[in-house]
């Protein structure tokens, strides 16, 4: 319904000349007077009519319900019928019922009768209530023209509804109400002649059939767009002349359907925003009604004891001068704020209804919700009119005193409508005129029923009750404007790229004759596309099209490749695709810094022998291995929970037996990465080849639990010291020791522990340390997802877990997701697999991706009012990663230019730029170099995708992703010196760079030999940042927001992520509530 749908014509009303567009809205302001001034015509002679017919003045107010409520029935009735007969002869038929029942009702003798001309009122004024604000203006006014023309006709009918009392107050008091309808005659004579000769059909019409507002654009040939072109030669010799003296003809098989398309508007209540309108409307329109209904019952009396002449000019001159305001600067507010605010992703690139306009004519289409500000003084006003009125009459201030709060009050009631109206046109689009007709029905039923208790209400509770309450109810409606739900972008771009991937594969499915899909090119858009390839032209030609950089870029990113490499000690070492090193450059290893390889000796004694063994003091050692026990307890167990709580005491105790002495020693190893002390990392690697010379025998001789965490404990240090080898081994000896113990599928009741806590605690951090592995080293994993059912972590740690544990149970879970689609993505027969089945895999992916950040804990969801630990930023940065891997395959399709490679393009370059805001968050938080090996990995696959957009020739995106890439390459650059893989990163990034000809993206001083102080280089970030990022974006990047297109630049990407609605500029705002309440 956002969907602005193209005119089927190439000649719209909206392309009519001015004078001819303003005599038929001349005609709609007519109209619009004509039929507001039906409503209160008798409203000032209400006591004398009741007397002239014998009837109480309850029954005379029925005089109004009835009309109202016809009202309602014909404005439902009349946009489906004039969908099919046209927009002319329903205007006809309408007027002429409204001339003739009007001579009725002059001419009545009887209450019965009078009443019957008033239902047909009711029936003739739908007309110019449903379709003339809403469907007749959408149709010749462009978007950036029809806020202030709704303006312009909610003025006229609210103007005349409170205009009309003055007059007919003097006519009834000088003729006779009779003589108010025969005016009304005339007046509707004049109107029927202006239908006649300024109102010419305005909808077009056409032979297909009701369609989806959402369309998209199919690749066409050449052949295909000659027929298209012939298509629509024949349908433009169709159209009508617009010949004032003829009615557009129909086809036969759209009056077939009338009966159904009578009930089509009622599917829409099943929208929210009609819904939202439909009480809107009710709620507040109805305020012009109840003021008229008891004007006379409250001025006639005392204390103010008006002539009837004295009531019509108060209950006239007052609100008409409030609802002129009100009316007319709702409208221009509406036109206003369409301008200034900025418009939505979707509104941006939806089909316009300006095709015809020249390129610097053509205004940028407004969100929706740009119209809706102007409630907020509506609602201001109705508060003030409402209570102050009540308060007014109660207290008996003179009429001056009343007038002025009624002035405020159909001020409020002008906005409110103006506001609705302009709102609901622009969401509805060409459903505006079945959206507006549900609201007038609605607001018939709630004004008719009103009608039987306004009066007794009034004489029963007084002014001040009975005000104060209907003023209540308003104000309360009228802030349901404001949101009550947090919108997730990121969520909400997921389900757009998903519907473009759908509409895509079922396009494909069909044959391409069998329908022909067109799209209007998006407003500013056409230089560039004027120098795009053809969207079907040869694959070749497509990327002989982009830059050689970019090509070999895309290429080598998407590529699947797995590599056998020799390491510098001569071993073999196999790495998949997903491990970022298989890219085509030469892989030279410098491990002169990092961890060496330790060869322990077979003769070492045992794990308690090797403590008391040592050279140092026994103080010395107990300092150490507390010390590095500490580290491992702060800084690796509380991101991989390898040892749960009560272990974790035992462990810092004495007496301990083999089995905790294995898991203490391996915990030693493990802690002595984190430690820059010489001393200790020499502690750390005699603890680590205490184990390494010990597991096996543990292994053959007593194999337990225990066990299979020391395992997993030393794959962790494996991996941080990057020895593939050994972490493997350990990893592979691990998962056959937890299979060999049924852990996977069990709780292990009859293992020798008993705490169930602790075995699902060690289930859980060997299976993710089994996928931190595999997709580390790019191999598949040793505990196959499908092989797995245990009970989550969370269930088994208590009532209030802490925030660490509640982010492990949230990465266990990420991790086994990202694995079961990273199992099949990154397969063998992956490229075997057709178009259909690999989106299908993608979907599934994404969908489950969404799901499972939805339904994280509200604890580890970042914000500024919550303490943020590690262990959060980790798992969200884990998210992240995983959404660039499992997109970076479907790269392939680059010169295919398809909607899936717009997809993974806005996908990947919007998570690498959320993971660049958590590292900037991160470093508020703890150092950089405390964070895990894996997070290495999740950087450097974002640095890789920065770097390949900084090679797109569109000036503001490669600006942006070379800032975004220098933060990725500090981070790597400051934990170098404890991961080797942070090294082997920047080494990757440098021939990256070379090989794909963007050396400028490096940092200056790293585009050679590396400097001693990384963190001299800051400034040059924050400088570069500088140049792109305006002022108001260092205030608050959240909200970040740019437009900074260039047109006919020769590249790619900017037309991407136009055509998905990716905001360039809010790369770094890929969560609009990053640290808002809810992320």
């Amino acid at each position: 319904m956002l969907r602005i749908r193209p005119s089927p014509s190439p000649i719209a009303p909206s392309d009519w000349t001015r004078t001819r567009r303003e005599l038929l809205f001349a005609t709609i302001i007519l109209g619009s007077c004509a039929t507001g001034s039906l409503g209160p015509l008798l409203v000032p002679g209400f006591v004398v009519v009741a007397a002239d017919l014998n009837v109480s003045l309850t029954s005379v107010t029925l005089l109004n319900g009835s009309l109202v409520m016809a009202l309602g029935v014909s404005a439902y009735v009349c946009s489906p019928v004039a969908n099919y007969f046209g927009r002319r002869p329903v205007y006809l038929f309408t007027t002429l019922l409204v001339l003739i029942s009007c001579c009725w009702a002059a001419v009545a003798k009887s209450y019965s009768s009078l009443i019957a001309s008033r239902v047909f009122q009711g029936l003739g004024m739908g007309g110019f209530f449903a379709l003339a604000g809403t469907s007749s203006i959408n149709e010749v006014f462009h978007v950036h023209e029809r806020g202030l023309r709704v303006g312009l006709w909610n003025f006229a009918v609210i103007v005349s509804v409170n205009l009309t009392p003055i007059i007919s107050g003097y006519i009834i008091s000088g003729l006779s109400w009779r003589w108010g309808f025969w005016l009304e005659v005339i007046l509707f004579g004049l109107l029927l002649g202006a239908v006649v000769f300024c109102f010419p059909e305005t909808s077009i019409p056409s032979d297909r059939d009701d369609e989806a507002d959402d369309t998209f654009t199919a690749p066409t040939s050449n052949t295909e767009k000659l027929e298209e072109a012939t298509i629509t030669s024949s349908r433009v010799s169709a159209i009508p002349t617009h010949n004032l003296l003829q009615f557009p003809r129909r086809p036969t098989n759209q009056i077939k359907t009338l009966g159904t398309s009578l009930l089509s508007p009622l599917a829409l209540l099943l929208h929210p925003i009609v819904i939202w309108g439909c009480i809107m409307w009710s709620v507040t329109f109805t305020w012009t009604i109840l003021l008229g209904a008891v004007a006379s019952q409250i001025f006639t009396a005392p204390p103010f004891n008006m002539s009837t002449v004295a009531v019509g000019n108060l209950t006239g001159v007052a609100p008409l001068i409030g609802s002129a305001l009100g009316t007319v600067l709702g409208g221009w507010l509406c036109d206003w704020c369409s301008r200034v605010l900025p418009p939505s992703p979707s509104s941006t690139n939806a089909t316009s209804d300006h095709s015809n306009l020249p390129d610097d004519n053509i205004p940028t289409h407004p969100a929706p919700e740009s119209r809706l500000p102007v409630l907020l003084l509506a609602t201001i006003a109705m508060a003030t009119g409402s209570f102050g009125l009540g308060a007014a009459i109660a207290h008996g201030y003179s009429g001056v005193a009343c007038g002025v709060f009624m002035a405020i009050l159909n001020f409020a009631v002008g906005m409110g409508c103006t506001g609705i109206v302009a709102y609901s046109n622009d969401v509805c689009g060409d459903r505006a005129g079945d959206a507006f007709g549900l609201a007038m029905i609605a607001k018939s039923a709630f004004a008719f029923g009103l009608t039987f208790v306004y009066n007794d209400f009034l004489a029963r509770s007084g002014p001040l009750v009975f005000f104060a309450t209907f003023g209540a109810l308003s104000v309360g409606v009228m802030l349901s404007t404001i949101p009550l739900r947090r919108v997730d972008a990121d969520y909400v771009r997921g389900l757009e790229d998903q519907i473009a991937m759908l509409k895509e594969e079922l396009h494909r499915s069909q044959p391409f004759n069998a329908v022909t899909l067109t799209e209007n090119v998006p407003p500013g858009r056409k230089e560039a596309c004027a120098n795009s390839p053809d969207n079907t032209a040869d694959p070749a030609t497509v990327a002989s099209a982009l830059p050689d950089n970019m090509s070999t870029a895309i290429e080598d990113v998407s590529a699947l490749i797995w590599r056998m490499s020799i390491e510098s000690n001569g071993e073999e070492a196999f790495i998949g695709p997903s491990g970022n090193f298989c890219f085509p450059v030469s892989h030279r290893e410098d491990l002169s810094t990092g961890g060496q390889k330790h060869m322990p000796s077979t003769t070492l004694p045992s794990p308690s022998s090797w403590e008391k063994s040592s050279g140092s003091s026994r103080s010395d050692i107990r300092s150490n291995t507390s010390y590095l026990l500490a580290l491992f307890t702060q800084c690796i167990n509380p991101i991989h929970q390898f040892v749960d709580t009560e272990t974790l005491n035992k462990l810092h105790g004495g007496q301990l037996n083999a089995d905790l002495t294995l898991i203490k020693t391996a915990a030693l190893a493990a802690g002595a990465l984190y430690s820059d002390d010489a001393k200790n990392r020499t502690v750390g690697e005699e603890a680590a080849a205490v184990v390494d010379a010990m597991v096996m025998q543990h292994c053959r001789e007593s194999p337990s639990v225990h066990t299979v965490q020391a395992l997993s404990i030393m794959c962790w240090r494996e991996l941080g010291l990057e020895e593939h080898n050994m972490a493997w081994m350990y990893n592979s000896m691990c998962a056959s020791m937890a299979l060999h113990l049924g852990l996977p599928v069990s709780m292990a009741q009859e293992t020798k522990l008993s705490d169930a806590e602790s075995i699902n605690s060690l289930q859980e951090s060997s299976v993710f340390m089994d996928r931190i592995a595999t997709s580390l080293l790019g191999r598949n994993c040793m505990l196959p997802w499908r092989r797995i059912k245990t009970q989550f972590f969370i269930s088994t740690v208590g009532p209030v877990p802490s925030l660490d544990e509640l982010a492990f149970d949230h990465q266990c879970r990420l991790w086994f997701i990202h694995d079961q689609h990273m199992d099949r993505i990154y397969s063998f027969e992956f490229t075997s697999l057709s178009s259909a089945q690999k989106s299908h895999i993608l979907l599934n992916a994404r969908d489950q991706l969404y799901a499972f950040r939805r339904q994280m804990d509200p604890q580890i969801q970042l914000s500024r009012t919550r303490a943020i630990v590690p262990s959060i930023i980790y798992l969200h940065i884990s998210y992240h990663m995983s959404h660039i891997l499992i997109h970076r395959p479907y790269l392939k399709q680059a010169t295919q230019r398809s909607s899936m490679y717009q997809l993974c393009v806005r996908a990947m370059s919007t998570a690498a730029a959320s993971i660049v805001r958590l590292l900037r968050e991160y470093r508020k938080v703890a150092p950089v170099d405390h964070m895990p090996p894996f997070v290495v990995h999740s950087v450097l696959t974002a640095a890789v995708t920065h770097l390949c957009n900084a090679t797109s020739t569109y000036q503001a995106l490669r600006s942006a992703s070379t800032a975004q890439f220098r933060v990725c390459f500090h981070v790597l650059w400051a934990m170098q010196q404890r991961w080797v893989k942070a090294r082997r990163a920047i080494c990757l990034l440098r021939q990256l760079a070379r090989r794909w000809q963007v050396m400028g993206a490096l940092p200056l001083q790293h585009g050679f030999p590396a400097v001693s102080n990384p963190r001299e280089e800051a400034p040059e970030e924050e400088q570069l940042e500088s140049e792109w990022l305006p002022t108001e974006a260092h205030e608050d990047e959240d909200t970040a927001l740019f437009d900074c297109e260039e047109i006919g630049t020769a590249s790619i990407f900017p037309d991407i992520f136009h055509e998905t609605g990716f905001d360039l500029f809010g790369m770094t705002d890929y969560q609009h509530d990053f640290l808002s309440d809810s992320i």
